[in-house]
């Protein structure tokens, strides 16, 4: 079975004891910490550092369009079809899913430790 983590460009850690912060990893070592309550979708697409293709192959936000078929021969006999397409991605899917990780994993004791420049 398919497992996303196995491809996912952002490693899980934990949660804090309060279950306040979620903490990754990035792809270039940098640790974060997101509040569980800040997965918001500008903030899921910093995370991944704008790269949203794992995102939208994982979690598709699924969109339709009607369109009337005006190929039949007599008008009366026209149709609607539905057409379903993939969008971008489904941030409340993405969102329960980082944060299930995080929660599967050892709780931390801190928020990762955030250096200033200098």
């Amino acid at each position: 079975m398919y497992d996303p983590l196995a491809t996912c460009p952002v490693t899980p850690l934990g949660v804090t004891h309060d279950l306040g912060h979620c903490n990754f990893r990035l792809a270039d070592g940098r640790l974060v910490s997101i509040p569980t309550n800040g997965f918001h979708k500008l903030r899921i697409i910093a995370l991944f550092a704008g790269n949203t293709t794992w995102l939208e192959q994982n979690f598709p936000q699924i969109s339709h369009e009607r369109a009337l078929d005006r190929t039949a021969r007599a008008p009366s006999a026209a149709y609607s079809v539905q057409v379903y397409f993939a969008a971008g991605f489904d941030q409340a899917e993405a969102a329960e899913w980082l944060v299930a990780q995080c929660a599967a994993r050892a709780t931390v004791s801190a928020v990762p430790e955030l250096r200033a420049a200098g």
